[in-house]
């Protein structure tokens, strides 16, 4: 609930357009003379290509092309732009892990696309892919998760393990002392699940070349002018050459903020072929082929003193990046400062291994690290009332930054401009009358609506470095909202001060 006031909310200018079915999406303007384009894809998760005979898909009706690892090498359009970056803070081995556009050699994740089928209709291309011969030699042992991967098959050679890059932030040495000295700790596992976005209007993309001989896609995405400058570099030629364009996308909360294989595919093919060339996932496709996000799990320690002053806090985290590593991966080094949230812990430090697995890569998807930083300390404080006989609401609130500390440093990446996080709580207390609680609870015991949950949500809007170099913020806006079910959700949003 916000205290600002105005004319009430009419409705976006594209209403209108989407609810009487006006909407401009990819598939909606397709061209007429384009080919369709189906991906062959690895029915394994890890292994060698021993042999990929495409001849009678290539002799199948209606086909212009198969385009495999062997002709995209030969175009100099081999791998995707890597932007992993890896990093190994503990002194371990990096590996380099660029992501071919399609798979010729290995396959590191089920679905890897190792064929590309061109043909004058979609049903055509479908056809010809049931004809592909391939012959893998799928590998005894895969890398599906991060439990076991410091012994596990290796998804990358050249590596003594499958920790693709880890990352250290604060000082690891003066929170175990300030935790062994402390009255209580309270010890929290996590296991923040793999998802998808699974978006209304999955992926799709239409690459061409226009009137003037410029390298152009029109796809389902959050990021063109991202797109642009990758596509550039893929293809070896100036940003003035490459145009994306971006209609009305249904969907994409983080997943479609990168170039796929998929587009920059399109891209290659219809210069190559000169002609207009669609492709578009399915529902079952989008599974294998989108970027997964979340899968993060790790341990945490909170600690007290004896009058429930939060004193330290360490946070361990492993990071499941899928089998290729990008800067998209790595969303919770930018955001584990999160895990301070609106608290006044002195003292804070957190390792985040990022492991190799043999699955599709991680991304950003709604919060890119904020949600799982904020579960983290979230569930640490709740663990901690009970484990301590507190109130996890009065636990919070002597606990929170008060205002005449602004602005403020956190005790792990951010600083504060301002923020009144007191009253925000106490005001999300009155309003969804947590003092009846007690009482709500007997009356519902039939029901079963017998629990209560806080949760204190930090986010940024906007950022400006200062002389420090710290990130700062201002929280000029708040929001709470609650439920019959004796759930409360405080948002403190940080605008750029």
């Amino acid at each position: 609930m916000n205290d600002q006031t105005g004319p009430a909310f009419k409705g976006r200018v594209e209403d209108i357009r989407f609810v009487s079915g006006h909407g401009q999406f990819t598939a909606d303007i397709v061209p007429k003379n384009a080919l369709h384009a189906v991906f062959f894809r690895s029915p394994v998760a890890a292994g060698m290509i021993a042999g990929l005979d495409c001849s009678a898909a290539k002799a199948a009706t209606g086909v212009v092309a198969v385009l495999t690892a062997a002709d995209a090498a030969a175009d100099g359009v081999a791998n995707m732009i890597w932007t992993g970056g890896p990093v190994r803070e503990d002194g371990g081995v990096t590996v380099d892990s660029p992501r071919p556009l399609l798979s010729g050699i290995e396959i590191r994740h089920l679905g890897e696309p190792v064929a590309m089928i061109i043909a004058t209709s979609r049903q055509a291309a479908a056809d010809a892919a049931e004809l592909i011969d391939l012959q893998i030699e799928a590998a005894d042992d895969v890398a599906l998760s991060v439990e076991n991967m410091l012994d596990g098959p290796l998804v990358w050679p050249g590596t003594n393990d499958n920790i693709a890059s880890l990352h250290r932030q604060g000082n690891r040495d003066e929170v175990d002392a300030i935790l062994a000295t402390s009255a209580h700790v309270s010890h929290f596992e996590f296991d923040i699940s793999k998802i998808t976005a699974c978006t209304m209007e999955m992926r799709n993309s239409i690459g061409f070349i226009d009137e003037n001989g410029k390298s152009c896609v029109t796809t389902s995405a959050q990021s063109p002018f991202q797109l642009h400058g990758e596509l550039a570099q893929l293809f070896g030629i100036s940003t003035d050459e490459v145009r994306v364009i971006s209609p009305d996308v249904g969907g994409s909360f983080g997943m479609k903020g990168a170039l796929y294989r998929e587009d920059a595919l399109v891209v290659w093919a219809a210069r190559r072929l000169q002609k207009p060339v669609f492709w578009a996932a399915d529902r079952g496709e989008s599974f294998l082929s989108d970027e997964h996000a979340r899968a993060v799990s790790g341990t945490a320690s909170l600690g007290l003193d004896k009058d429930g002053n939060f004193t330290a806090l360490w946070v361990d985290a492993r990071i499941d990046a899928g089998a290729y590593l990008s800067r998209r991966t790595k969303g919770l080094l930018n955001n584990m400062g999160g895990v301070a949230g609106q608290y006044k812990t002195p003292a804070i430090a957190t390792q985040m291994s990022f492991f190799f697995t043999n699955t599709m890569q991680t991304s950003p998807y709604r919060g890119f690290g904020r949600p799982e930083a904020t579960y983290v300390i979230e569930r640490l404080i709740d663990q901690a009332a009970r484990e301590t006989g507190r109130d996890a609401l009065a636990l919070r609130q002597q606990n929170l930054v008060s205002p005449d500390a602004m602005p403020y440093q956190t005790a792990l990446t951010f600083l504060y401009d301002c923020g009144d996080f007191p009253r925000i709580v106490a005001a999300a207390a009155k309003n969804a009358d947590y003092a009846g609680f007690a009482e709500r609870r007997k009356d519902s015991e039939v029901a079963r609506f017998a629990s209560w949950n806080w949760h204190c949500q930090s986010d940024r809007g906007g950022w400006r470095a200062v002389k420090t170099g710290a990130k700062r913020h201002c929280a000029d806006y708040r929001s709470f909202r609650w439920s019959n079910r004796d759930h409360a959700r405080i948002n403190v949003g940080w605008a750029g001060a």
